[in-house]
């Protein structure tokens, strides 16, 4: 189940970035091109606030079709509350996790979907994709690049088109 946690963190953004550029920027940073449309990037951490694995195979170390539904809160750089992200990610065939998330933040949502495998080690690096959204976020498409750093938290780029 340590695993399952690990990566589904991971995933929800789904999911964990690239470190290195989160250290550079050194928290949150938004971007626009051309005015209020345009591409978007915001980096923050992602901090794991509670989670449940649901077993349906009644199963010690999980079987397809078991679940984890987790939240997190997401942070900028002076460790400040910019969004929380709900995700819940299913065990597929072949070591395989579905998940689906929806970050919350200033403006609107964010909805994300993504498939990993549920073996990975700390440190991956995870792309998922944006599927869409709410408010500011209206027909958001792009990734979310996810890197996990320990058991509980992830540096994330959502990097929108």
């Amino acid at each position: 189940m340590g695993k399952i946690h690990g990566t589904t963190r991971r995933v929800v953004i789904m999911a964990i970035a690239c470190a290195v550029l989160a250290a550079a920027i050194g928290g949150v940073s938004l971007a626009r091109a051309g005015g209020s449309t345009g591409p978007q990037t915001l980096v923050f951490t992602e901090v794991d606030t509670g989670g449940k694995f649901i077993s349906i195979s009644h199963t010690q170390n999980g079987a397809p079709g078991d679940e984890f539904i987790f939240s997190a809160k997401l942070v900028n750089g002076q460790n400040m509350r910019i969004g929380s992200l709900d995700a819940k990610c299913t065990l597929a065939l072949h070591g395989r996790l579905l998940c689906d998330g929806v970050m919350r933040l200033h403006g609107g949502t964010v909805t994300l979907q993504g498939s990993i495998r549920a073996d990975e080690p700390n440190g991956t690096v995870d792309h998922i994709a944006v599927t869409g959204g709410t408010g500011s976020f209206d027909q958001a498409h792009g990734q979310l690049i996810s890197r996990s750093t320990s058991d509980s938290t992830s540096h994330d780029v959502l990097d929108l088109d």
